[in-house]
């Protein structure tokens, strides 16, 4: 995986003067499905507009398209792989934006690719929408490719999957009586640029840049060990999601396992030496800042919030930073003027202010500059498939 640097394309952008980026749009469509051809904009009139707001997550902030001053120019090139990837490894289609009418970021796929640039998996994102504006990530729904053919079987992250009628339910629509209407789509035959999923394609915004990748160089080796000792039985429960996460400098992948309920809590796994090593993380998230061996689980339940910052060192987990924040265990509880409860907060064992936990979380973690762990996201039995590939090279 690369650090993603966003190019955005518009619509208007890929019928004149982007030609790069539009030429890999299209080889890209070719090499994966028929759904990924119709992509291609309806409109060269419009643009795409930009989010109402900024969301309150790391994965929201993502969806925002750039300005136009910031917008450059994709680079054309003869020598474009069918991944729409040039030589330097600068142009990929990473993600495509779909709005509706007014506008407002409706759905996005995002795009992974293997490092010999053909594609591993797409992911439909809905987006959904607070009271007050503001966007997150909704549900998702993996396609594994193997071969540049989509693999189904009913592997996605929702088990709204029918494989023997090809259907995928979205959602659903309610009316005012509450009675409701499933959303659904055919993905082997069916575009979302559809007005029936409130999209309009004449805005819909295609992104050039670099994509999350999968390194197959001996992969074999630490995709066995995965499949050994993590995937070796049935699914710890029925609701697990896995990301790969590039902690420290090298090509091999740590694993996030998300439980998928708070309860349940999660595990990023590292491989080492043969072996894997892991570390826990309780109703909570980990992010890391790709390549600089700097991860961050951060999570929080019954007024008891942590943040610990780890690195790997020898193939193991070490903490390096650590703090805690929440209501004060003797249950004397404070409050602000405004009757909100004061928390205490803890640094390494130390008891600091908010304004000091903060400062020291950041000089830890920058968390701003997290990778956006909403994409290459896969169920257990697709990432063990994927494994299973890798091993086989």
């Amino acid at each position: 995986m690369k650090k993603r640097v966003w190019t955005t394309v518009l619509c208007l952008g890929l019928a004149a003067g982007m030609a790069g980026c539009a030429d890999s749009r299209e080889q890209a469509a070719t090499e994966v499905t028929e759904t990924a051809k119709s992509l291609e904009p309806e409109s060269e009139t419009e643009t795409a507009k930009s989010l109402e707001s900024e969301s309150e997550t790391e994965t929201a902030k993502s969806l925002e398209p750039e300005s136009e001053t910031e917008t450059e120019e994709a680079p054309e090139s003869e020598s474009e792989t069918a991944s729409g990837q040039t030589e330097e490894g600068t142009q990929q289609i990473s993600r495509v934006n779909y709005y509706n009418a007014e506008g407002k970021l409706v759905y996005y796929d995002s795009y992974a690719y293997y490092d010999d640039g053909s594609l591993a998996s797409t992911t439909l994102h809905s987006v959904d929408y607070l009271e007050d504006g503001t966007s997150y990530t909704g549900n998702q729904y993996t396609f594994l490719y193997a071969a540049g053919e989509k693999i189904l079987d009913g592997l996605t992250i929702s088990d709204w999957y029918d494989q023997a009628s090809g259907k995928l339910i979205l959602g659903y629509d309610y009316d005012e009586q509450g009675n409701s209407q499933e959303k659904a789509i055919y993905p082997e035959k069916e575009s979302i640029e559809q007005g029936k999923f409130g999209v309009d394609a004449s805005k819909t915004e295609v992104v050039c840049g670099d994509a999350p990748l999968i390194y197959k160089e001996s992969a074999a080796q630490w995709a066995s060990v995965y499949l050994r000792e993590v995937f070796a039985g049935e699914a710890p429960t029925d609701a697990v999601t896995v990301r790969f996460l590039y902690v420290n400098d090298d090509q091999v992948p740590e694993l996030w396992l998300d439980y998928g309920y708070g309860a349940a809590g999660g595990e990023v796994f590292t491989v080492g030496d043969g072996t894997t090593d892991k570390v826990y993380l309780s109703h909570g998230a980990a992010y890391c800042i790709e390549n600089t061996n700097r991860m961050l689980l951060t999570g929080g339940h019954m007024g008891y919030n942590y943040d610990t910052v780890c690195q790997i060192e020898d193939g193991k987990f070490v903490t390096v930073a650590e703090g805690t924040y929440g209501l004060p265990d003797s249950g004397d509880v404070q409050t602000d003027e405004e009757g909100v409860a004061v928390y205490e907060y803890t640094w390494d064992g130390t008891a600091v202010t908010e304004e000091a936990y903060e400062q020291n979380k950041k000089s830890a973690f920058d968390q701003e500059r997290a990778e956006d762990s909403e994409q290459n996201v896969y169920t257990y039995e697709q990432c063990k498939r994927l494994l299973q590939e890798l091993a086989e090279e």
